[in-house]
């Protein structure tokens, strides 16, 4: 084999090592990030969706109910472990968040 010939097949075989640790790496950031979700997340993706949506609704809600109360009782704060029954809000408005939660 000529000088050249072997340059040219030495450098089309660094390009395929570089490209084999791409896809290595690649599978390992994706076997990792499988791992972190959960069984029920990887069986039914749609569910898990509509979870995290569920979530950022019920978040969204309590914010505007907690600033309606402040704005409400003028300065009294909330307790930052429950926010919602110390900021005046009553508990029964709470439970069926609350029944959400658990079902989750």
């Amino acid at each position: 084999m000529s000088g050249g010939k072997a340059t040219k097949v030495e450098e089309s075989f660094q390009r395929v090592l570089g490209f084999k640790k791409m896809v290595d790496r690649w599978q390992n950031s994706h076997t990792h990030c499988v791992w972190q979700t959960t069984l029920g997340q990887r069986r039914n993706l749609c569910a898990a969706l509509r979870t995290q949506d569920a979530r950022g609704q019920e978040l969204a809600l309590a914010d505007k109910q907690l600033l309606m109360v402040s704005s409400r009782k003028g300065d009294l704060k909330p307790h930052p472990h429950c926010p919602a029954e110390s900021a005046g809000v009553p508990s029964s408005s709470l439970l069926p968040v609350l029944a959400q939660c658990i079902c989750l």
